[in-house]
């Protein structure tokens, strides 16, 4: 018959106790979970982390006044779907002093291609006023609705229009 030898000690160490199985366990477990969890916060700064852009002049969005300056453009709810026809857009000055969040309705472009980042205002009665706002990749506007009295019109008149596309 087959006789057995002991392995010896040395050779594969002390036996790990069950206790310390467990814990090693355990300690798979939380790192994974760790990792899962890092990955959804990376992805979740990447939908929402917008974009900074320096407005040169003073503008509105509704009735609320914002002064020339650095702006960062986010989407809260992330980005919409293709199938959805309204999204959201908040709007925060760099130093804190401005802030204003508005529900957008989701415009195509004539041309059927994704666009780059950019802004763009429409001037109505000489006030500069935020009417859409593109995020690099998306085949389409977030379009921000007049809610001031009279500023309907802008859709309607050849009123100038300028694009911003200065983004850090």
């Amino acid at each position: 018959m087959y006789a057995v030898r002991p392995v010896p000690a040395a050779a594969t160490g002390p036996p790990i106790p069950r206790k310390g199985r467990h814990h090693m366990k355990n300690f798979a477990v939380v790192l994974l979970a760790l990792a899962i969890a890092s990955s959804a916060v990376a992805q979740t700064r990447s939908i929402h982390a917008g974009f900074r852009a320096n407005v040169p002049f003073d503008f509105t969005i509704g009735t609320q006044t914002f002064r020339a300056g650095t702006y960062q453009f986010q989407r809260p709810l992330g980005k919409p779907s293709a199938g959805a026809g309204v999204g959201m857009i908040a709007v925060r000055s760099i130093d804190g002093s401005a802030y204003k969040a508005v529900m957008t309705a989701l415009v195509r472009p004539s041309v059927d291609k994704s666009a780059d980042t950019k802004i763009v205002f429409k001037k109505h009665d000489g006030q500069w006023q935020l009417f859409q706002v593109w995020m690099g990749g998306d085949a389409q506007a977030q379009q921000l609705p007049h809610v001031a009295q009279g500023s309907d019109a802008v859709l309607a008149t050849n009123e100038p229009e300028v694009a911003i596309a200065e983004l850090r």
